[in-house]
């Protein structure tokens, strides 16, 4: 088992539970946490005929949105690169 297989099922399991917090305030349950994550694959798929096999970076402030993109990446390709957002391109 994986961090992507864990993070499905507990979506499945316990989908009212917190899974990203910022500070105190509460940013995505666990059942949010996968529909996010599944509305960013459609959308990479859909919109930039992204497809498994591919290779694309993710270039991001450390933000709680981030998590939603390293889900969605791991879930659907099981591998994952970001480069940090202070690095001059």
């Amino acid at each position: 088992m994986n961090l992507a297989h864990f993070l499905a099922r507990t979506a499945r399991t316990h989908p009212e539970r917190p899974a990203i917090l910022h500070g105190t305030e509460l940013v995505r349950t666990y059942g949010g946490f996968a529909e996010r994550a599944a509305r960013l694959a459609r959308t990479l798929r859909e919109e930039y005929g992204l497809r498994p096999g591919d290779r694309a970076a993710l270039f991001m402030t450390n933000h709680p949105a981030y998590y939603s993109v390293f889900q969605f990446v791991i879930v659907r390709y099981e591998s994952f690169s970001s480069l940090p957002s202070g690095v001059e391109c």
